[in-house]
């Protein structure tokens, strides 16, 4: 698999010349970069100008930069807004093609990255293996003739964390829910591994809604993880279900697609519907509600049951 980092034109140099990406000071896109591992196949588009450039790797795990402001991307107001990217990761160039793909070129390659997803403001977007490599070979194609790229000519010095730390980093308490869920996921099931925090996918209103974490567990079967940091409401069916069809048909027939559900709390209507609903399914593990809890400093789940 992959990963799209979409930066401003402003930004993109540094990245490009340091070998160091970067995203802004703010829970969700610290979720979203703490996912990258090292090796994963990177690359860089530039909103505004619409522009893809790759193939960079992973060189390292994510890491929060101790002071942003010394740079590399300093000088604006709107740098400083965004806390100067703290949260970063180091990349070393596989290919580094000089010329880009266009968003153009890249919708008519039929993967996870489209206007949509770029409109969503994702800080990093996940992509199946199978869209990587028609990326890949599309960047290939286009750059038969071209003259390599020079890329990460200098090493950035870098001051760093030993965690990501995003409780200082803007955002709501359950955007940072969402960061102790994906770090803690394979206490749900062994075998199951975050994919992408706010995934972004189209609803049927036209408007752009995030599953909170696109998973996939140990049978390759895709997970979509919603959190309620608070007490679980009759909607949530609505939701989660509605979710599970669209990434369903955004992956084509056969896709196999489950849901879980991660709360706070739950009244006892909702258990029990939660355990009927459980009763009426052909494959009842493709639907799960936990409650979460934290306590003397073990963050756990007990699933939900009929009182």
């Amino acid at each position: 698999m992959g990963r799209v980092f979409v930066v401003n034109k402003y930004t993109k140099d540094p990245c490009i010349h340091y070998g160091l990406f970067g995203v802004p000071d703010t829970a969700r896109a610290a979720n979203q970069i703490h996912l990258v591992h090292p090796g994963e196949k990177l690359f860089l588009y530039v909103h505004g100008v619409k522009h893809l450039y790759g193939v960079y790797r992973a060189a390292g795990r994510p890491f929060r930069e101790i002071e942003p402001n010394r740079g590399p991307w300093i000088g604006r107001s709107t740098d400083q807004k965004h806390g100067w990217y703290p949260f970063r990761i180091e990349v070393e160039p596989v290919h580094a093609y000089r010329e880009p793909l266009s968003l153009g070129d890249i919708e008519k390659l039929d993967v996870e990255l489209s206007e949509d997803v770029i409109r969503a403001r994702s800080s990093v977007v996940y992509l199946r293996e199978e869209s990587t490599a028609k990326i890949e070979l599309a960047l290939d194609k286009k750059n038969e003739s071209s003259v390599p790229l020079s890329a990460c000519a200098e090493k950035y010095p870098s001051k760093s964390t030993p965690t990501l730390d995003v409780e200082s980093a803007k955002g709501s308490n359950e955007e940072k829910l969402t960061f102790t869920v994906q770090s803690e996921i394979q206490k749900l099931e062994t075998g199951m591994e975050a994919l992408q925090a706010f995934y972004p996918i189209r609803a049927v209103t036209g408007r752009n809604v995030w599953i909170d974490i696109l998973a996939q567990d140990s049978g390759k079967n895709y997970v979509v993880v919603e959190l309620k940091d608070e007490e679980l409401q009759e909607s949530i069916w609505n939701q989660v279900f509605h979710y599970s069809w669209i990434l369903r048909s955004r992956l084509g027939p056969g896709a196999k697609v489950r849901a879980i559900v991660v709360c706070r709390d739950a009244e006892p209507k909702l258990a029990q519907a939660y355990n009927e609903i459980r009763r009426q399914l052909r494959e009842p593990d493709f639907l799960k509600v936990y409650k979460y809890f934290s306590e003397q400093n073990e963050f756990g789940f007990k699933e939900l049951y009929e009182p």
